[in-house]
């Protein structure tokens, strides 16, 4: 019978050993994946605060600049060791651990069901004084700043180069436009601005401050920008194109339909305005660009109210004249070739009574060009008078409205520009309310938020699952989330209760194979060595022979990929993984050995009462037979 009953015993050791494992491996699970402390712990042992900047913060920069053009490369360069110092001053690694570990200490508890709410609030109105100061500081060093406004003009030239379709009024080149942006716009005075608009920035954001307002004095710059135009209206190119708008400009204020001679020639505005190009000279045009330009500031600066610049032409009018005279005697002359040639009697006719201040109808043979004009009373200067009266008053006045035929969309340009000089170019809360419109709300958030800190709650994590679900999908999620939050919970409470099922049949393991106190000890004791040495033996090999092989496959694969940022986490990534299986291994290892203990114990307790009772026996014994 007793040999029945420990056959039964070993089949229960062996249901002790099935269930015993996995409820050994489920409780690891719970004290590791399962415990806020063990993912902390896990991030604080791999330093992954510190190597997030020195290590994953570079190689995304390394990367950077590696698939970038040589100029934004070589900007990237310069400015790496900067931006790891903004980051690491904006959002220190004590900040950022002290954050991680708030959410993970929250929000963990949550998801397994151990509460039913959660708050995390991440104050964030430091940092953000922190940053500005900190931009600030990479501001004003030297180097940093130089490529900084390097990378401005580059742009601006290439906004402005850009939108050059070839049409432009003003022709200027790259190197040009570069040089005038870096007079405009010096680079101490910029980094001024910059520091006069952070200051005031941030005051409105942190909401020490209802309103912010930030001017800049845009006059400051002006007699910069007007020697800019001034020696970009020089320029030769600048000069062909612009005789065309004077000439048109000034010949717009007379006939649209030609100039008629007296004589009954007519010539055509186009005629009359390469005569007037051809009498303005280049060094005329640029003696008069200062003046002109000048009166241009005037009205952009308010010291006038309409747009309005005086060109003379007085000392012109003598070169005028010799065009305008010249083209009329070629046009003459064309005419006077073009005609058939007279009769003898026609000719006669003509020379005895000459058809004088008027066109002749044929062409006598034996006059010249110049005795035939004379003949006719014909003075070309006489003739052109009228034109060059009507052409070349002593100062074409350029009105707003032929500033605009002229500049097009410039005249709106420099309308705005007076309106800046006068205001100043003024950024404000109001200005960001009035062209953000409904968007302003965004800023308003932010403002809120840089305040009282981000708070995130079980409510925004809802939202967030659910977001990815279709409209009629959500509260399905939702409930899953729920019903899976609720199981966990529910195990976590009653966890306990599970290890009552091994021990009751580790206890009848003891009464079915023992008959005594110490026999039934001894049963049970041995069942529990042999668990924990069967448990201890197989964590080493099972792990070594089937994780660890995957394990390295990953650092393999990790350290063939061809981004180096992507290589710096995984390899980070495979080390956190060793160690955290390292750590789930090694505390099913010291539960075994504790087990194993605690089997020898009971061992050797069992093994003590056998031996009292057998000594107690034997004295009875020697008793009665005495």
């Amino acid at each position: 019978m007793i040999w029945f009953r420990r056959a039964v015993a070993l089949v229960l050791a062996l249901l002790f050993v099935v269930l015993y494992v996995p409820l050994l491996v489920v409780f690891r699970i719970n004290d590791t994946v399962g415990n806020p402390a063990f993912y902390i712990d896990q991030l604080r042992r791999a330093d992954a605060y510190n190597f997030l900047y020195d290590r994953v913060l570079q190689a995304e920069l390394d990367d950077l600049q590696a698939y970038s053009n040589s100029r934004v490369a070589g900007n990237i360069a310069v400015l790496k060791p900067e931006a790891i110092f903004l980051a690491r001053k904006t959002i220190p690694p004590d900040w950022l651990q002290l954050q991680v570990e708030q959410v993970i200490s929250k929000a963990l508890p949550y998801l397994l069901g151990d509460t039913n709410s959660f708050q995390v609030k991440i104050p964030i109105r430091d940092q953000v004084v922190a940053g500005a100061a900190a931009i600030k500081e990479t501001l004003h060093k030297p180097d940093i700043f130089a490529s900084l406004y390097d990378q401005i003009m580059a742009q601006l030239v290439d906004a402005v180069a850009g939108n050059n379709d070839g049409n432009s009024l003003f022709m200027i080149d790259r190197q040009q436009l570069e040089s005038a942006f870096r007079n405009i716009l010096p680079a101490d005075w910029l980094q001024q601005q910059m520091d006069g608009i952070i200051d005031q920035a941030v005051p409105y954001f942190t909401k020490d401050k209802d309103h912010f307002s930030v001017r800049i004095d845009i006059s400051q710059r002006l007699d910069a920008l007007q020697s800019v135009v001034v020696d970009v209206l020089k320029k030769r190119e600048n000069y062909d194109r612009l005789m065309d708008a004077i000439a048109s400009a000034a010949i717009g204020q007379s006939s649209s339909g030609g100039f008629q001679l007296p004589v009954g020639l007519v010539l055509n505005r186009d005629e009359v305005s390469d005569a007037l190009k051809s009498s303005l000279s280049l060094d005329w045009y640029q003696s008069m660009v200062k003046d002109a330009v000048s009166q241009m500031f005037d009205y952009v600066k308010g010291n006038k109210s309409a747009l309005e610049v005086s060109v003379s032409l007085s000392d012109q009018r003598s070169a005028i004249g010799s065009a305008l005279a010249s083209l009329a005697d070629r046009k003459f002359q064309t005419y006077i070739d073009s005609l058939p040639a007279c009769t003898p009697e026609n000719a006669l006719q003509m020379i005895a009574n000459p058809p004088v201040g008027r066109l002749p109808g044929c062409r006598p043979l034996d006059l010249s060009y110049e005795q035939l004009k004379t003949l006719l009373r014909i003075d070309v200067q006489s003739q052109i008078a009228p034109v060059l009266t009507a052409v070349v008053p002593d100062r074409i006045v350029l009105t707003q409205e032929d500033f605009h035929n002229i500049l097009g969309g410039a005249q709106e340009f420099l309308d705005r520009a007076r309106d800046l000089v006068r205001q100043g170019w003024v950024v404000s809360d109001e200005t960001l309310r009035q062209d953000l419109g409904p968007q302003f709300q965004s800023v308003e958030d932010i403002r809120q938020w840089v305040t009282n800190g981000v708070v995130f709650t079980e409510q925004d994590l809802r939202d967030w699952i659910a977001d990815g679900s279709d409209t009629g999908q959500e509260q399905t999620t939702l409930n899953s989330f729920d019903r899976t939050r609720a199981y966990l919970g529910l195990f976590r409470h009653w966890k306990m209760v599970l290890w009552l099922i091994p021990a009751l049949v580790l206890i009848a393991i003891g009464f079915l194979a023992g008959r005594r106190w110490s026999t039934r000890l001894l049963w049970a004791a041995g069942v529990l060595l042999a668990t924990a040495v069967l448990t201890y033996v197989a964590i080493g090999p099972a792990f070594s022979s089937t994780v660890r092989p995957d394990i390295d496959r990953i650092i393999n694969e990790a350290m063939s990929s061809g981004h180096r940022a992507e290589q710096v986490i995984a390899v980070k990534a495979v080390e956190v993984a060793h160690n955290s299986i390292d750590s789930f291994i090694s505390g099913l290892q010291r539960q075994a050995l504790l087990l194993l203990v605690t089997s020898l114990v009971l061992i050797a307790l069992g093994v003590a009462m056998r031996l009292r009772g057998e000594h107690e026996h034997d004295h009875h014994y020697h008793f009665r037979q005495q």
